[in-house]
């Protein structure tokens, strides 16, 4: 469904690759934040009913995620939405059950 943002989020991935051995702290530091987040979606998502999990709005929700990962650590790459973790916490509180 997503084919061009695989292929984007793989580019990202080597930037990331690539600026890790310059800067392993930042690297450190933005995993961490994602990992907050990531487990922030985790905790939300369980609490839905199992057939919720595959709804628009949980998927719009990780891909917010997987675009503020291209934010965190591929800068020179645009986002293909506006993206922060401010909206994605957002995104969080808005999910109904």
């Amino acid at each position: 469904a997503h084919l061009p943002d695989a292929a984007r989020y793989l580019r990202a991935l080597a930037v990331r690759a690539n600026r890790v051995g310059e800067h392993p702290d930042r690297d450190r530091e933005r995993a961490a934040e994602i990992g907050a987040l990531q487990g922030e979606v985790e905790v939300r998502l369980a609490g839905l009913r199992p057939e919720r999990r595959g709804d628009p709005d949980v998927a719009a929700l990780r891909r917010l995620l997987a675009e503020y990962r291209v934010a965190l650590f591929a800068q020179p790459m645009r986002t293909a939405v506006p993206v922060s973790a401010k909206r994605i916490r957002a995104a969080i509180a808005a999910l109904p059950d």
